[in-house]
């Protein structure tokens, strides 16, 4: 990979949308950089060597009240009080 790969590379991994997995990092160098590594290559260049971290969000359980989260925020003293 050139140094203007990587460097578009870590520049899109900062970006608040990013990427949900090492596939589609995988897919958009092949298509938008024209670049033909193998997914391992990807793999660690992105994890080890730039650091990025794919933005995917935690799972929420389906049973879970909406605002629930909110609401124990809000009466735990323990939240609430700074230290």
């Amino acid at each position: 990979m050139t140094a203007e790969t990587v460097d578009r590379l870590s520049k899109e991994l900062l970006a608040p949308e990013g990427f949900s997995s090492y596939q589609e990092v995988h897919q958009w160098l092949t298509t938008c950089c024209e670049v033909k590594v193998a997914y391992r290559t990807v793999h660690q260049w992105t994890k080890y060597r730039l650091k990025g971290k794919l933005k995917v969000p935690r799972p929420v359980s389906e049973k879970q009240k909406l605002g629930a989260v909110e609401e124990l925020k809000k009466n735990s003293h323990f939240l609430s009080k700074p230290v």
